[in-house]
């Protein structure tokens, strides 16, 4: 005879629902642009640094105000945490007239930059003061970082170090509080 060891959920008991975010190309377009733009001084603001960038401002959002920014959906990827589908997003700017494209040399390393070729709103105009002000916060906080720094950093978020190479990081995992996992 075999016996179970689990028991029956209590009554009322509700199983939990994970965030599902909604992309919006938009936005998410927008929030590189708004990156590209602040960032247009940073020597180390290539694609890699942005994807952190945005990867910081979607799930501090998530852990203020449970949704992201763009509803983007990041991967674990071997330099950090990936958007799915940034490079779709990189080329429709591109080709759309909204950004150009730029490669640059830092030391010897070759990177992608981008660069905004049409006028932005303010911030607080594109994303509304709460998003706006997380934006400002991980900008200023990742600003002095190479993308190396970064890419490190964003290895120790519970995210990136629960799930696999090529999954899904849950929003949920940014109320994981562990330590050295602030920027």
């Amino acid at each position: 005879m075999t016996t179970s060891t689990q028991t029956a959920p209590p009554p009322g008991y509700i199983k939990p629902k994970f965030y599902k975010p909604e992309f919006d190309s938009r936005k998410f377009r927008d929030l590189m642009l708004h990156i590209a733009h602040e960032g247009k001084d940073d020597l180390h603001l290539g694609i890699t640094k942005m994807c952190k960038i945005i990867f910081y401002c979607d799930f501090e959002h998530y852990w203020m105000h449970g949704t992201s920014i763009t509803g983007a959906t990041y991967t674990k990827a071997p330099r950090g945490p990936l958007p799915q589908g940034y490079r779709d997003e990189w080329d429709a700017l591109i080709r759309d007239d909204e950004a150009k494209f730029e490669r640059r040399r830092m030391l010897d390393v070759m990177f992608d930059r981008l660069v905004p070729q049409v006028t932005l709103p303010p911030l607080e105009d594109a994303f509304g003061r709460d998003a706006s002000d997380i934006i400002k916060k991980i900008l200023a906080q990742t600003r002095e970082m190479t993308t190396r720094e970064i890419s490190e950093k964003s290895h120790k978020h519970p995210g990136w170090m629960v799930v696999g190479p090529g999954e899904v990081i849950p929003y949920e995992s940014t109320l994981v509080v562990l330590e050295d996992t602030e920027l």
